[in-house]
C-alpha cells in the first residue's frame, strides 16, 4: 500500500476536512490505477488483459482515470471490456478498489465478532486485479454498483 500511502499524503492538506480527505483518496486509488494499467505487462497485442478471478474472467480492453469536474465529484477510472476502445465505457467506478484477497498479503485487517473472537483478514494490494473481480462479481449490474 506504499505507492497509494504516498500519494495519498502527497495530495492531502495538512488540515483536511473529511470530504478533502476522500477527495485525496479517490485520486491518489484512480491515478495508481492508471499508471499500473499503462505499465502492465499481461497486455495481449491488442492492448487487452485477460484476469481469471474467484468470480469469473473477465478481458479488459481499457482503464482511464476520470477527474473530478468539481468539489461535489469524486476522481474515479472508467473501464472499458474486451478489444480495442469504442463507446462509452461498460464501467465508471468511483474509488476504485485496490485489494485483494490473499493469506500472506502484508495487508492485515483485524476486527471483533460479535461474539468477541478477533477475525483477521490478509490482503495485497493488486489494483488492476482488485477491479478485475469487482467486475465479475457485479458482471451485468452495472448500473447498480
Amino acid at each position: 500500500m506504499t505507492e497509494i500511502r504516498d500519494r495519498f499524503q502527497r495530495l492531502l492538506p495538512e488540515s483536511a476536512t473529511p470530504a478533502q480527505t476522500l477527495r485525496a483518496m479517490a485520486q491518489a486509488k484512480a491515478e495508481v490505477v492508471q499508471d499500473r494499467w499503462k505499465s502492465f505487462p499481461g497486455k495481449n497485442m491488442e492492448g487487452t488483459a485477460a484476469f481469471s478471478t474467484r468470480r469469473g474472467e473477465v478481458a479488459i480492453g481499457e482503464i482511464r482515470h476520470r477527474p473530478a469536474e468539481n468539489e461535489k465529484e469524486l476522481d474515479s477510472v472508467e473501464v472499458w471490456l474486451g478489444g480495442p476502445v469504442s463507446g462509452p465505457p461498460a464501467w465508471r467506478i468511483i474509488n476504485p478498489p485496490t485489494l485483494v484477497s490473499d493469506p500472506t498479503g502484508d495487508v492485515v485487517l483485524t476486527d471483533e465478532s460479535p461474539n468477541g473472537r478477533t477475525i483477521v483478514q490478509r490482503f495485497r494490494e493488486a489494483p488492476l486485479e482488485a477491479i478485475a473481480e469487482f467486475i465479475a462479481t457485479n458482471q451485468g449490474r452495472s448500473e447498480e454498483a
